[in-house]
């Protein structure tokens, strides 16, 4: 089953805090979200406990309701810097390289992704 990572990405970038966010996964069994956020979120979740995090992920999983669940990510990356702190995470046009960022990330969302698990990465250095 598909569905376009543009309808994720602009549910998710409707939530205060989120400014800027690419969904991977083709050929996954489920997709991830890496997820850049401001530092007033970045902050709150540095300073909640690791029990508490999930709560962000329902957050965030509850402007996916109107899409079908399988669209919901397993995997979470939540980006401190934004992708255009590293310049081979964007093209000429400043914009996200979805191939590379998955390249980035797949090793640490793959095992999320297997076992179907939701997990949660904070990247502070992107």
């Amino acid at each position: 089953v598909k569905i376009a990572p543009y309808q994720v990405e602009k549910s998710l970038k409707s939530i205060s805090g989120i400014e800027d966010v690419v969904v991977v996964g083709e050929g996954w069994e489920r997709c991830a979200a890496i997820v850049v956020v401001s530092s007033a979120l970045w902050n709150q979740l540095l300073n909640c406990q690791s029990h508490q995090r999930p709560e962000i992920l329902t957050h965030f999983q509850r402007s996916l309701d109107t899409l079908p669940k399988y669209a919901n990510p397993t995997a979470w990356v939540i980006r401190k810097l934004p992708f255009s702190h590293n310049p081979n995470l964007i093209n000429h046009k400043g914009a996200p390289r979805r191939e590379m960022i998955r390249l980035q990330y797949e090793s640490s969302m793959r095992e999320s992704i297997r076992s179907g698990i939701p997990s949660l990465i904070l990247d502070a250095d992107g």
